[in-house]
């Protein structure tokens, strides 16, 4: 909470921490971007708040975040002077999702919004901890192909290969442009070939499990 005029960060607070939100007042914008840095719900925000130098570090952090992140931020106006839309419109740009609620307006109101400021919040972190638990699964799938003694390779649901494979083309000898597509079938022996044409593909699509015996040319 940012809001250097009168009582009205104790009073946001005080309403906030009745409905068991943990709270933070800080003294300026300069105190908020810290505590943004370190990890935020959302940012509740007087029109005050964004007067002087402060509202450019605020932008400036607010768009250094990462992808997945948009941190929502509340804003309480008295009104629609043209230099403060002319802020907001910069921290909008910024932040991405910015509510504007003019005051007065009632406490039911202001706890509304950040509540739903917090359950899209909540939706973010989701998403940050897909985004690394799926970076984990491929550090752990490529540590394995590179450290087995296989031929251990992926392509997508068409079967076409896409990326080049380094095991394979080490143990076959075909350079990336030569295995890419189906380009890889012709390191297959040309008498099981066929076979191993005719079920792949299909088994990428439904991802069924595919069980075949048949010789790879060693390069």
């Amino acid at each position: 909470i940012v809001a250097p005029v009168g009582r009205d960060a104790a009073v946001i607070a005080s309403l906030l921490q009745e409905h068991s939100l943990a709270t933070q007042v800080c003294d300026d914008v300069a105190d908020a971007c810290a505590r943004v840095a370190i990890g935020a719900g959302a940012l509740v925000l007087t029109e005050e708040a964004l007067d002087g130098a402060g509202l450019e570090q605020l932008s400036a952090t607010l768009d250094a975040q990462p992808p997945w992140s948009e941190l929502p931020v509340v804003v309480l106006t008295s009104g629609s002077r043209s230099q403060f839309v002319r802020r907001l419109d910069l921290l909008h740009r910024a932040a991405g999702g910015v509510m504007l609620l003019e005051r007065p307006l009632s406490t039911l109101t202001l706890l509304r919004n950040v509540q739903v400021a917090l359950r899209s919040r909540r939706r973010q972190y989701q998403v940050r901890d897909l985004l690394a638990a799926q970076r984990e699964s491929e550090l752990r799938y490529r540590t394995l192909v590179q450290e087995t003694s296989s031929l251990t390779w992926s392509c997508p649901g068409t079967g076409l290969l896409v990326e080049p494979q380094a095991d394979w083309m080490a143990y076959t000898g075909q350079r990336a442009d030569e295995m890419l597509g189906t380009g890889w079938l012709r390191a297959i022996h040309p008498d099981d070939a066929p076979q191993v044409q005719r079920h792949s593909p299909s088994r990428c699509r439904t991802r069924c499990s595919l069980r075949s015996e048949h010789r790879v040319r060693h390069r």
